[in-house]
């Protein structure tokens, strides 16, 4: 009788340690899906509910072939855009603009952006308004969501208007220069700062 109760002990001990693995471990979606990957917590970690908005200017040529590298050609959809998902799968996420409904894709190439794809699109949209509350006058937002630099632009707005630089032409330590790519022929455009404000801005 003893020695049944330890093998039901033992069992059980099996029983429960398997649940804790299984539960523990990530799943990786092998299909599409409707915002799974978006959503939980092996994917994107989104909160559901929450109205989200792109974080900087998104460039692109093709709407749903937009590269996360963010290149400074084509149109632009503005930063501060409400935005909602469609679709993810590992590598890109498809949304669509809340004002007029168009869709949108962008791909995240993380073997060039050397980003994974929860760090690199949660850079690019966010559950705040970045420009909401910005004590800045209608013109020079103007400028920013035309995708326009200035003499004198702190840096937190060439974020807005540009985006982050490639981590790729940008080392960790890069404070005075941000490298950014216009299309992908690798063409750049160098961002020169000072005190934390542009000073100028070259092309090569």
């Amino acid at each position: 009788m003893r020695e049944e109760t330890v093998e039901m002990k033992i069992k059980n001990i099996i029983i429960i340690s398997m649940s804790v693995l299984l539960t523990s471990c990530v799943f990786i979606p092998k299909t599409e899906s409707n915002l799974q990957y978006v959503y939980d917590m092996y994917g994107l970690n989104y909160n559901r509910g929450n109205k989200f908005y792109l974080q900087h200017n998104v460039w692109y040529k093709e709407p749903m072939n937009i590269s996360s590298m963010n290149y400074l050609e084509g149109k632009i959809i503005p930063v501060g855009t409400e935005i909602k998902f469609i679709k993810s799968f590992p590598g890109y996420v498809i949304f669509k603009t809340v004002n007029n409904g168009e869709k949108y894709k962008i791909i995240n190439d993380s073997e060039v952006s050397l980003l994974s794809d929860q760090l690199q699109f949660h850079r690019i949209i966010g559950n705040k308004n970045p420009v909401e509350g910005l004590n800045l006058s209608k013109e020079y937002l103007q400028q920013i969501k035309a995708g326009r630099i200035l003499e004198g632009m702190p840096k937190k707005f060439v974020l807005l208007s540009y985006g982050n630089p490639p981590s790729v032409y940008n080392p960790p330590k890069s404070k005075t220069t941000w490298v950014y790519l216009m299309n992908e022929d690798l063409k750049t455009r160098h961002v020169v700062f000072k005190d934390d404000k542009v000073v100028y801005v070259f092309d090569c």
